[in-house]
């Protein structure tokens, strides 16, 4: 190279699909208003009730023993208690 020419040594190539001018999408037309809607409650009216409080607990209780009893069974090499052969029998148990 000629000490006064620049080096190539880095070349960015531009691949983004560009629209020319003749091409260059129109803006929309102006639409009305849109129609006011009122705002809709989604909350069930019997959401917030003791009952499901009480449901959620007695599930938390359930999941929380049922994870007591997997962890007791694996210490024991996998000799399930009374909870987990019930389970089983109603068919909810973790047969592995």
């Amino acid at each position: 190279m000629a000490p006064g020419e620049p080096e190539d040594v880095f070349k960015v190539t531009d691949r983004r699909r560009r629209l020319d001018d003749d091409d260059a999408p129109r803006p929309a037309p102006a639409a009305a208003e849109p129609p006011q809607v009122a705002p809709v409650d989604l909350s069930p009216a019997g959401e917030r009730s003791l009952a499901g409080l009480f449901m959620m607990l007695a599930s938390s209780a359930v999941v929380g023993l049922t994870q007591n009893r997997l962890a007791a069974a694996d210490l024991r090499e996998g000799r399930r208690g009374l909870w987990l052969r019930a389970l089983d029998r109603l068919g909810l148990g973790f047969d592995s």
